[in-house]
């Protein structure tokens, strides 16, 4: 049976390897580093110590599996223009162990500290190696995906949650370094939940974010393609 101790060398392994989180390529930005990494490593490691349940395979031998398994993960170039479900994006052998949809929601909405981040943004860079987060990006950008000679700047941003001043907001995107726009709509804490987290991508260089993106009542951000997902989650799932 693997100790407390060797699951914080896993977590603390895992972070150290994420720009923004656990190091970070300009010294400038230390300060910031320190104030995500402790929380973040300190957030991880209790989640697993409180949802440890042997008769569910939630054991910390699957915690190290699953997070052994997410140290060296990368995410490749993400759909767009459609509704895609957060693991479309993930290995199957980290999905299909327990700790996936169990952590799920609780890494999806966590914010380390007084950092300003959004639902997913954490998310992304904990399970893509290949993502960096920049909490103090000026242009208003998230976190930046690398690919292969090439790099995209996300902006993520909650369905449902109320933009005053949105429509400005999101047309400052497209004209300033953000390439793409993702609504996130986030699995609910329901025992056994009608669907799971899904998103929404916006393309800048493909289309207008007014195609498939509206303000309810002026405020409300929401998505056309994301109104309702259960059907979709019964499609993907029945593949």
């Amino acid at each position: 049976m693997k100790t407390h101790e060797q699951l914080r060398a896993a977590v603390n392994n895992l972070l150290i390897t994420r720009q923004g989180i656990g190091c970070s390529v300009t010294s400038e930005k230390r300060d910031n580093i320190i104030k995500l990494i402790n929380p973040t490593a300190s957030f991880l490691i209790g989640l697993f110590i409180q949802h440890e349940d042997v008769s569910r395979d939630l054991t910390i031998d699957n915690a190290l599996t699953f997070l052994n398994d997410m140290t060296e993960h990368e995410i490749g170039e993400i759909p767009t223009g459609r509704a895609v479900f957060f693991e479309e994006l993930i290995d199957p052998k980290i999905v299909a162990n327990p700790w996936f949809y169990e952590l799920e929601y609780p890494l999806i909405k966590f914010r380390p500290g007084n950092t300003q981040v959004g639902p997913g943004e954490l998310f992304l860079c904990l399970f893509g190696k290949n993502f960096i987060f920049d909490q103090t990006a000026n242009t208003g950008s998230d976190v930046t995906q690398q690919l292969q000679g090439s790099s995209l700047v996300y902006e993520l941003k909650s369905f449902g949650s109320n933009k005053t001043g949105a429509a400005e907001k999101l047309d400052s995107y497209k004209d300033g370094s953000t390439d793409r726009l993702m609504i996130v709509k986030c699995v609910s804490t329901a025992p056994k939940p009608n669907f799971r987290s899904a998103f929404y991508v916006c393309d800048f260089e493909k289309e207008s974010w007014r195609d498939n993106i509206y303000l309810h009542n002026g405020v409300q951000l929401k998505c056309k393609l994301l109104e309702d997902v259960t059907p979709l989650w019964k499609e993907y799932k029945g593949r």
